[in-house]
């Protein structure tokens, strides 16, 4: 018998191996740490940027009204709402014209601020509790476009309340208006 015949034959293969991928720990750390620093930055600028000031009270406004000639104790104030505040009580806070066409343009023309909003506000002057600037929960502050006619908001105010859930009935009239409208 041939010996040759029954030898084992070695071949040379290279064995492939996955070269492992490695990650220095170093370099990971750097990594989550960097991430982590950025974050908190940001969340320190977007804090200064829309920050309630300390002199505002959160209420949650249940009904707008609005007078579109003014109030006769206060012809600067056009509108108003009954709005709870933090502590429960229902109160009502009066706007300027300014302030019910912000609120108006900021809520997509349904007043709804079930969420709340902040309010500051000025009774020092009066018995009544006159808002001087009104904020959103995340800290920006209500103002009005520029180039949104407050004007025009008060002449059409009539149309733009009615058959909203977060108007009062008369919103947009005046008190002899309303008793002499049918609706």
């Amino acid at each position: 018998m041939d010996s040759k015949k029954f030898r084992k034959v070695n071949v040379n293969k290279k064995h492939k191996r996955r070269k492992k991928v490695t990650y220095n720990k170093k370099y990971i750390i750097y990594l989550i740490m960097i991430t982590i620093g950025i974050t908190v930055i940001m969340g320190l600028i977007g804090g200064l940027i829309f920050r309630v000031p300390e002199d505002t009270e959160l209420i949650k406004p249940e009904i707008f009204d609005m007078n579109p000639y003014g109030y006769e104790f206060n012809k600067d104030l056009y509108g108003y709402c009954n709005a709870t505040d933090e502590n429960g009580n229902t109160r009502t806070y009066y706007f300027t014209l300014e302030q019910m066409a912000a609120l108006y343009t900021s809520s997509g023309g349904t007043f709804n601020f079930t969420d709340g909003i902040y309010v500051a506000v000025n009774n020092s002057t009066s018995s009544y509790n006159m808002v001087t600037d009104i904020y959103k929960k995340n800290g920006a502050k209500i103002i009005k476009p520029h180039e949104y006619n407050e004007y025009e908001f008060a002449e059409n105010s009539r149309f733009l309340g009615r058959n909203q859930t977060y108007c009062a009935r008369g919103f947009g009239f005046s008190t002899d208006e309303y008793n002499d409208s049918e609706f």
